[in-house]
C-alpha cells in the first residue's frame, strides 16, 4: 500500500473466488465507496466479525481477506499498522469508527475458500494477548490483567 500510487486499494487473499455472474463487481464496489463521503471501507458479508476482549470487546472488524479501501480513507486515517503482528484489521476498524467512517457490507457472490492455511492459525493465545495489549496501549484503553 505504501508503494502504490493507485487511487484505491483492494486487499484480498489468494483463495478468494469471484463468481462470474457479475463482471462489473469491482466498478460497483468503487461506485458504492464514493457514493457517500463517510464510507470508509467496502467489504462482503463473509469478511467481517466481532472483536473479543483481547482487543476491544464487540468492535466490528473487517478481515484483510477482502477489504476495498478508497483513497479518501487512506488519506484520512492512513494505512494498516504493519507493526502489529496480528490484529491490524481490528486496529483499522477502530480507526474507522473513531473517524465516524462507515463500513458497507455487500452481499456479492464472493467466497473465501480458506484452502490455504492462514498465517494466523498457528498463533498462540500469548501472541493474541500481546497484540491486544499493544492495541490497547496504542489507543490508551484499559488493559485488564
Amino acid at each position: 500500500i505504501k508503494m502504490t500510487d493507485q487511487e484505491d486499494i483492494l486487499l484480498t487473499h489468494d483463495d478468494m473466488i469471484f463468481e462470474k455472474t457479475n463482471p462489473d463487481w469491482l466498478t460497483q464496489i468503487q461506485e458504492i465507496a464514493y457514493s457517500q463521503e463517510d464510507i470508509g471501507i467496502v467489504t462482503y458479508k463473509g469478511a467481517f466479525g466481532r472483536s473479543g476482549p483481547d482487543y476491544l470487546d464487540g468492535l466490528n472488524w473487517i478481515g484483510t481477506w477482502f477489504m476495498f479501501i478508497p483513497r479518501k480513507t487512506i488519506n484520512k486515517i492512513g494505512i494498516l499498522d504493519d507493526s502489529m503482528k496480528i490484529g491490524e484489521d481490528i486496529d483499522y476498524a477502530y480507526r474507522l469508527s473513531q473517524n465516524k467512517l462507515k463500513v458497507i457490507i455487500l452481499d456479492f457472490p464472493f467466497k473465501h475458500t480458506q484452502q490455504r492455511q492462514s498465517s494466523h492459525t498457528d498463533q498462540s493465545n500469548e501472541i493474541i494477548k500481546e497484540a491486544g495489549n499493544y492495541f490497547k496501549k496504542k489507543w490508551h484503553l484499559q488493559i485488564k490483567e
